[in-house]
């Protein structure tokens, strides 16, 4: 489902021909998010958080297959957008970057994100966060981020060395294999949409 500036953002997911209010508030699904990337739980124990924490008014009596129903459906119906892709290069996290968001909100939008919290959709904040500027902090570091090294020749030796050092200054503190592990399916697709505004802008 694409972003449409002329339907509101739905609140209700379905599941075997059966209707589920839901809370899409952006707040919701970072708080899902935080959930994914407990070392702790086990993947059905994050699926049975994060329908408790998404779903208005559900039962206890799911049983567990159902309970990763509704988890996948929330995913792919509320948060996933179409042509979703795999980022080479994890280019920002919601948790570490949250001051720098938090910021790009305010100075770009004037938007306090503390008081949208239980309003402002996952998409409608998806739609924005993808829209900042290149001049706010978060942009310029994500572009340092997934900016590749330029291959060495015999001029650009302190052209690399610079770069290197800031993305040693910028460095997100997750290994590759809890990038793999713990980014949710949802969140893939804001990744990619980034990475290809950096590519359109290189290209």
């Amino acid at each position: 489902m694409k972003f449409s500036v002329f339907d509101t953002p739905t609140d209700t997911v379905f599941v075997d021909g059966r209707a589920y209010r839901v809370n899409a508030s952006f707040d919701r699904v970072l708080a899902a998010y935080e959930v994914l990337q407990d070392t702790f739980l086990d993947d059905y124990q994050k699926a049975s958080v994060c329908v408790d924490l998404l779903y208005k008014r559900i039962k206890k009596c799911h049983t567990p297959r159902q309970t990763l129903q509704l988890f996948e459906a929330y995913f792919d119906q509320i948060v996933k957008e179409e042509n979703r892709g795999k980022a080479e290069t994890k280019a920002f996290d919601f948790v570490q970057d949250a001051p720098l968001i938090y910021a790009a909100f305010w100075q770009t939008y004037g938007i306090d994100l503390h008081k949208q919290k239980g309003k402002l959709h996952w998409r409608q904040f998806a739609a924005l966060f993808c829209g900042l500027p290149d001049h706010t902090r978060i942009m310029q570091i994500i572009d340092i981020r997934i900016r590749p090294l330029p291959k060495p020749t015999k001029y650009n030796f302190e052209e690399r060395q610079a770069l290197m050092r800031a993305k040693a200054q910028v460095r997100l503190k997750v290994s590759e294999e809890e990038r793999l592990r713990n980014y949710a399916q949802g969140l893939w697709s804001l990744a990619r949409m980034l990475e290809q505004r950096a590519q359109n802008k290189g290209g």
